[in-house]
């Protein structure tokens, strides 16, 4: 499915394939946004240029992994998010809080 902004400026697409929402600029074809729905009724979103974590879910973290150089080889390498620990989340006001 998919549908437009009311300004036409972006498009919103779903897909029960991967699980996702994606959000995309109308004019030039660009993905600007995705929000990911993960097992376990957990979710995580994705915006701006480079798609930085923008939310997650606190359960979110066992579901993503992390990408990385390999300090060896220097190839970007998808390392288990347990390596890391929880990724950043609302706080108890709804802002957003820092890792």
């Amino acid at each position: 499915s998919c549908a437009f902004s009311p300004d036409g400026k972006r498009l919103a697409s779903t897909s029960g394939d991967d699980g996702t929402v994606r959000v995309w600029d109308a004019e030039s074809g660009q993905e600007i946004g995705r929000i990911e729905m993960l097992p376990d009724g957990e979710s995580a979103s994705f915006f701006g240029p480079s798609l930085a974590l923008t939310y997650a879910s606190p359960g979110a973290w066992r579901w993503l992994g992390w990408l990385a150089p390999d300090p060896e080889t220097g190839v970007i390498t998808r390392y288990p998010a347990e390596i890391f620990g929880p990724l950043p989340g609302p706080d108890a006001n709804g802002g957003f809080r820092e890792r």
